[in-house]
């Protein structure tokens, strides 16, 4: 296991929004990015993202920006809003045999260690909750705007991850009929494991801890390739 590592780096986020082909058919990478929040001055957007990873085993990612809000009620994505904000990353799985969406891995809420316009969690993770498994990422990208955390949740594509070898190695099996997304808002996910505790979307997606009690450095966890990004 690795210690945790906190990087910081300067520039802006060049995020794929829609998909990319791999060789199987299947997306390289199935990525979603929605705004989360908007008031006056700020826009939240929050970005999950699974893939197949650096060596085929997953890799899942989650990010939370800030972007000033124009006059005319657009985020001006390339005008980044510097302010406290806040990440939280699920690694969800699916298991064929019962068909039930489970939550297998958790890490953070983190925030960015100053005001900054975007903080991130990412690693991946290494078949964590078993091979020839399907993955989403749900993210909570949040901003304090003051006087309350404020944003919401986004859930990623699903992806599927063999039990060896790279993702071109092995064809693809019927995709769940229900998305990670789907199985949150009903309150079907399961917590630790397929037969855990059924977990409602309140629960499942709650808000992050007021500034000063989130961890400024989160703990190591087990996929060893765990990263803390603060742009």
């Amino acid at each position: 296991m690795r210690r945790s590592t906190i990087v910081r780096a300067m520039g802006c986020l060049a995020a794929a929004f829609g998909l990319t082909v791999g060789f199987t058919g299947q997306a390289s990478a199935v990525t979603n990015s929605q705004i989360t929040y908007t008031d006056n001055v700020r826009c939240i957007s929050g970005l999950s993202e699974t893939s197949a990873g650096s060596n085929g085993g997953g890799f899942s990612k989650s990010w939370t920006f800030g972007y000033n809000r124009l006059s005319n009620g657009y985020c001006q994505i390339a005008d980044q809003y510097t302010g406290w904000l806040s990440v939280e990353r699920h690694l969800l799985a699916f298991n064929m045999s019962t068909g039930v969406w489970w939550k297998c891995a958790g890490y953070g809420p983190a925030r960015n260690l100053a005001p900054a316009a975007g903080v991130g969690l990412e690693g991946n993770f290494n078949r964590l909750c078993g091979g020839d498994v399907w993955y989403a990422t749900n993210t909570a990208a949040y901003g304090w705007d003051g006087v309350a955390w404020r944003g919401n949740w986004v859930v990623s594509g699903n992806h599927w991850v063999p039990r060896v070898g790279l993702a071109g190695s092995t064809s693809l099996p019927p995709a769940p009929k229900i998305s990670a997304a789907e199985a949150i808002a009903r309150g079907e996910v399961r917590l630790g494991s397929p037969t855990g505790p059924k977990a409602g979307a309140a629960q499942l997606q709650a808000p992050p801890r007021v500034p000063g009690t989130a961890p400024v450095v989160p703990p190591s966890v087990p996929d060893g390739s765990y990263r803390t990004i603060t742009r």
